[in-house]
């Protein structure tokens, strides 16, 4: 079995398509979990920023695949440096071409984006020099605003097949990994700057994606507005 921490590039076979489909449990991408301290030390860059734009096209140099680029606006830097505040992600996957030229090509494991969404997002470097999201789609978080009014973050990890390491004293065990998958924005921005969360609390279902105005997110106001590029 073959067990990721990362994905470089256009490593994992693509699942081709015609329109969209969701992953099959076959179809997970198996990766050594990584606990949020384990992705923050992982990553160059942990910022809360706003998708301003998701775009996708036929790759015709690379055998024609599908890119997809995702346009990022920072909105507050946990770690790292502040600049730049506009930038870019690519990645392998997504829908392109018209007729019957269109074409899917799903990643097991990568991150999905939508336009307006506001996101907390693990950011590192490929040997390339491609910016990518630490732990695949481990590390992008999307802020929710909960019933009560606070401020949420989960993350869909639906594509990936986790699993993490525990020494025992002659062997090292393969065991399903305890969850940080839904967590107040709070605690996950404790979490970040390497304070103790002696209790992480059940987040309950959100009920709608939350707006984030310029400026540090506050966990009990999450603020709106539109984004202006």
């Amino acid at each position: 079995m073959r067990v990721l921490r990362s994905l470089a590039p256009w490593a994992v076979a693509l699942t081709l398509a015609v329109g969209a489909s969701a992953p099959s449990p076959a179809e997970a991408t198996t990766i050594l979990d990584q606990s949020v301290s384990d992705l923050t030390a992982s990553a160059e860059r942990v910022v809360i920023a706003r998708v301003n734009d998701v775009r996708s096209w036929l790759d015709h140099s690379k055998g024609v695949r599908v890119s997809t680029a995702v346009s990022l606006e920072v909105v507050e830097t946990l770690k790292g440096s502040a600049e730049p505040r506009l930038f870019e992600l690519v990645q392998p996957g997504g829908t392109a071409g018209e007729g019957s030229a269109r074409k899917t090509q799903h990643v097991p494991g990568t991150p999905a984006w939508r336009e307006g969404e506001t996101v907390v997002v693990f950011l590192e470097k490929t040997d390339t020099g491609r910016v990518v999201t630490s732990g695949l789609a481990l590390g992008k978080y999307t802020l929710t605003t909960l019933p009560g009014g606070e401020v949420g973050a989960r993350r869909d990890v639906s594509g990936l097949h986790r699993v993490f390491t525990r020494r025992a004293p002659d062997r090292v065990l393969l065991e399903a990994a305890p969850s940080e998958d839904e967590l107040p924005l709070e605690a996950l921005r404790r979490l970040v700057k390497g304070e103790r969360v002696v209790s992480v609390p059940k987040v309950l279902r959100p009920v709608r994606t939350a707006p984030v105005a310029e400026g540090p997110v506050s966990p009990a106001a999450p603020g709106g507005g539109e984004v202006r590029r």
